[in-house]
């Protein structure tokens, strides 16, 4: 799995809950791949107390929504931890390919990642509003 490298900016407790999970204290079991992409998105990430934090930084339960490359209507999803996720209700997990690709990301940004068969995704992050207001 890959993520597009970007600069991210992390709140201080999605960090400290992604480092748990990484550490094998959160009782998830994490493949070596999906370990290895964390472990990258942990070391080079800034941290960013709550208080300090912006509404244009994707972080855990904040709706977001994506508008994909090839067109089509805006879409919103919710980024949340594993036990949490519900994709096809929109709650998509922080440690799947897209939850790893948004997290930390900024408003406008266009973000990739891959899927389990290769294939490549881009979107956009929007403001969560613009798929009400159907942006294009």
């Amino acid at each position: 799995m890959e993520v597009l490298a970007q600069d991210r900016l992390l709140a201080s407790h999605d960090h400290a809950r992604l480092t748990a999970i990484l550490n094998g204290s959160a009782g998830t079991q994490l493949s070596p791949a999906l370990l290895t992409t964390l472990q990258d998105l942990l070391d080079s990430a800034d941290i960013v107390e709550s208080p300090r934090w912006t509404a244009d930084i994707v972080a855990s339960e904040a709706p977001v929504s994506l508008r994909a490359e090839a067109g089509g209507p805006p879409y919103t999803v919710v980024l949340c931890y594993p036990p949490d996720s519900d994709p096809a209700n929109g709650r998509v997990s922080v440690l799947s390919p897209l939850g790893l690709s948004l997290i930390g990301s900024r408003m406008g940004e266009w973000i990739e990642w891959s899927g389990p068969t290769g294939e490549r995704y881009r979107v956009q992050v929007l403001p969560p509003d613009a798929a009400a207001r159907g942006d294009r």
